[in-house]
């Protein structure tokens, strides 16, 4: 008896010790996210200066994500040339083995001497500090899956390589503790194994999003990446079982898939059918932007063009007179839809201001 109550109090202390850390960790990215998405907002409203500043409350909460970095970097080298931020950005890239930092500085409109200079001589002073063996068994994960998909003719092999390349990630997560940015190299999760647990969830297989969801919400993985691969599987399960069960309901996942689209020099977004609920699958993720907020980064982009903050998807109809036709066909229906007070779908074109 005595026994059994000194076990669980062992186990009520780890649990104090431990639970209060895992709490403490959670916190932090969901403020780390807060404030990204609060320097997103900013940006798109030209408030370059409260940019900065919610960039530097985010970066107090964890090491910056590579996508983050590099929107923090463009920010000044594009809209405020504030010099510090700009090298004190730059050494964080070359740690992280980003390369050709100061060339392609140069190819901006706003390009600076002093500045280049500098760039270059902080190219010839650091050296990159990450796990490069742990980078090339990451790019050896993709290589495999594309071993077959170069030619862009479909496969029997494409399953085994789908399963192979999990296998070697579930491996990869269970050699190595701690796998980021600046463990692996900088965007190395978004280069290197993206694609390949995209293929895995285009074929209604789920096993990897349990893993994928554990580093988003550790810091380690970008939240975007998590939720892209996660709405595609929804949707493919979706397209499949609605040819059997047409009453099936359409998924409500993350509001990335499908939601926005490029045909020609428009931007077509869809608004999901509930849209509280996709607010509500995003927080729990740990993250604040919301869909409204998503939509408004996304037409920011899309008429500006210099910074991306999301992955943008371009469709054809096979030719450019088709793409027009079915852009102009588009925006008649959508047009039509807003003069009878319906707004579920939007259109942006280019050249065109973006409402705030």
């Amino acid at each position: 008896m005595c026994y059994t109550l000194m076990k669980k109090a062992a186990l009520y202390i780890l649990l104090f010790l431990f639970v209060p850390s895992i709490q403490s960790q959670s916190i932090s990215i969901k403020k780390y996210y807060y404030w990204i998405n609060q320097a997103e907002l900013a940006i798109c409203d030209g408030n370059y200066e409260k940019a900065n500043e919610c960039y530097d409350r985010a970066f107090q909460y964890k090491k910056p994500l590579g996508k983050h970095l590099s929107i923090a970097y463009q920010l000044n080298t594009i809209y405020t040339t504030d010099s510090s931020r700009i090298y004190k950005y730059a050494v964080q890239k070359l740690l992280w083995g980003q390369k050709n930092i100061a060339s392609n500085y140069s190819e901006l409109n706003n390009y600076d001497t002093s500045i280049y200079n500098h760039l270059l001589c902080l190219e010839g002073m650091i050296m990159p500090c990450f796990d490069t063996v742990l980078n090339k068994k990451m790019a050896a994960i993709l290589d495999n899956d594309q071993s077959y998909r170069h030619t862009g003719i479909g496969s029997p092999h494409e399953d085994s390589l789908d399963y192979d390349a999990m296998r070697s990630i579930f491996t990869l997560y269970g050699n190595y503790k701690t796998i980021n940015d600046y463990t692996a190299g900088f965007n190395a999760i978004e280069r290197y194994l993206y694609v390949p647990c995209l293929h895995y969830a285009l074929g209604r297989k789920h096993e990897i999003q349990k893993l994928l969801r554990r580093e988003v919400r550790r810091g380690n993985m970008l939240a975007d990446l998590y939720m892209d691969i996660e709405d595609a599987y929804l949707w493919q399960t979706y397209y499949y079982a609605s040819r059997i069960d047409s009453t099936i309901n359409e998924p409500c996942g993350y509001g990335t898939d499908g939601y926005s689209i490029q045909i020609c020099d428009y931007l077509f977004i869809f608004y999901p059918k509930d849209i509280h609920k996709v607010n509500q699958n995003r927080k729990r993720l740990g993250i604040s932007e919301t869909f409204d907020d998503y939509v408004k980064k996304m037409a920011w982009q899309f008429a500006n063009g210099e910074i991306q903050f999301k992955k943008m998807s371009g469709f054809s109809f096979g030719n450019e007179e088709d793409d027009a036709a079915e852009a102009a066909k588009m925006k008649r229906e959508i047009d039509a839809e807003h003069a009878a007070g319906d707004f579920h779908r939007m259109y942006y074109e280019k050249g065109s201001k973006v409402s705030e």
